[in-house]
């Protein structure tokens, strides 16, 4: 897999963000951790990105809405908004004036040996900017910019069938996103980024790529390891097969899944049940004539030494939610996976705090200069902030300010944040911003 990274993410006018607000990844002249910085290549000197960023904040402050700003710009570029229909933008709404200004979101990513600049502005109705750009050295080699109608191609790709793919795009469409379903290949490596690299896990979401990681015997190996090395209760994982009939869905939602598979032309696919207690997850096996189903429980041993099966709807939320992330953190951690960028939603959730901290501290010993994937979550457990093993620019603090929204706190370039200050106690006492604190 094609190297890349997320060096910066910006955004404006996007839900609690009023103003810009920078998310930048580029290290800083910290010392501790400095083995686990991922090295540019030479053209862009001695810049170094960072493999992790943790983010903390009060509930309501907008750590949600930077990682959603992610999630929508994926959507736009690979999905896309169908004729006539407006852009589902979620602007600003506590100031009447945000409500005419475009939402601005670009992204700063590493793709090769390439750094490129993407973004665009827009209302509801329309594309208002859209542009990429080519980092050099010190300046910035323009790729294309389209901008209240009109276009410019840089160099090369100012040919007639850029302008002519240009010309098709709806007011309502990027044209990247247009230009990649016309075969545009000259920019697939920022769209493929988009598509193939970033992965967007939400709080009730699972790792897509789960089932496929059960068929593999080095996961259900690791899987194992994790389920006992964390007090789970759990010996190993177990995949029953099961009959058609037994799934808690109906036999016409299931049909439709089915044949969307074979559709697809998928061999394996998976089919996740949720209910009152939690979710059950069926792999679908397409290889055979007829459709075979297996479901995923979890092995205990009782008191005489027996194995004994439990669905995963009847363990605990926390083990649930440790089965659905295990997979994301087997490709954290393995040699093989690279160059992809992991975001992640309340990483925490459900967590002991010491189970996040092993989990992140499998996917940092991992890390070194020629390491090209990353680790982004949102988290409550200020814990972390006690580890000298996560460094401070890698910790962000979310704010809401009254009339103002969201503002992006960097806890490593904070004036008065030294070597030796106490990052919990620090945030505690407001040296961030506003620690929650509630009237009696």
């Amino acid at each position: 897999m094609e190297e890349s990274v997320l060096v910066s993410l910006t955004v404006e006018n996007w839900r609690s963000f009023k103003s810009r607000e920078r998310f930048d990844l580029t290290a800083s002249r910290e010392r501790s951790g400095a083995g686990t910085l991922a090295k540019l290549p030479s053209m862009y000197g001695t810049k170094k990105i960072l493999p992790m960023a943790a983010i903390y904040g009060a509930n309501a402050s907008g750590k949600t809405n930077l990682i959603d700003a992610l999630d929508f710009m994926k959507f736009l570029v690979v999905d896309g908004v169908s004729v006539d229909r407006p852009i589902p933008l979620d602007q600003y709404r506590l100031c009447p004036d945000m409500k005419t200004t475009p939402t601005l979101l670009e992204v700063e990513i590493l793709v090769g040996d390439r750094i490129y600049v993407y973004g665009f502005s827009l209302t509801r109705k329309h594309v208002v900017e859209e542009h990429l750009y080519m980092r050099r050295t010190r300046s910035l080699e323009s790729v294309f910019v389209r901008s209240q109608g009109k276009w410019e191609f840089g160099g090369k790709l100012d040919t007639d069938r850029n302008r002519f793919i240009a010309a098709g795009t709806r007011d309502n469409q990027l044209f990247l996103h247009n230009a990649i379903s016309q075969n545009a290949n000259e920019f697939r490596p920022v769209y493929d980024w988009f598509a193939k690299r970033l992965e967007v896990v939400g709080i009730e979401a699972q790792y897509g790529a789960f089932y496929l990681m059960l068929l593999r015997d080095d996961f259900r190996e690791f899987i194992d390891e994790r389920l006992r090395r964390y007090g789970t209760g759990v010996s190993h994982l177990l995949l029953r097969q099961v009959t058609r009939e037994s799934l808690n869905v109906s036999q016409d939602y299931l049909e439709d899944c089915l044949d969307e598979i074979s559709r697809d032309g998928a061999r394996f696919a998976q089919l996740q049940v949720n209910g009152p207690a939690g979710s059950e997850i069926y792999v679908i096996n397409m290889e055979a004539d007829e459709p075979t189903f297996q479901k995923v429980q979890l092995a205990h041993n009782n008191s005489e030494g027996e194995e004994v099966a439990f669905d995963l709807s009847q363990e605990s939320m926390g083990t649930q939610r440790l089965v659905k992330l295990l997979p994301l953190f087997f490709e954290l951690a393995s040699d093989a996976e690279d160059g992809k960028v992991y975001v992640v939603d309340e990483l925490d959730r459900s967590f002991h705090t010491a189970m996040t901290y092993d989990l992140i501290k499998l996917f940092l010993d991992s890390c070194d200069a020629t390491t090209r994937k990353q680790l982004i979550f949102t988290t409550h457990d200020l814990l972390l902030m006690r580890h000298d093993d996560i460094r401070r620019d890698e910790q962000w603090i979310t704010e809401n300010f009254d009339n103002d929204g969201t503002k992006l706190i960097c806890v490593g370039s904070h004036k008065g944040v030294r070597t030796d200050t106490n990052l919990l106690n620090a945030y505690q006492d407001g040296a961030f911003g506003k620690y929650p604190k509630f009237d009696d």
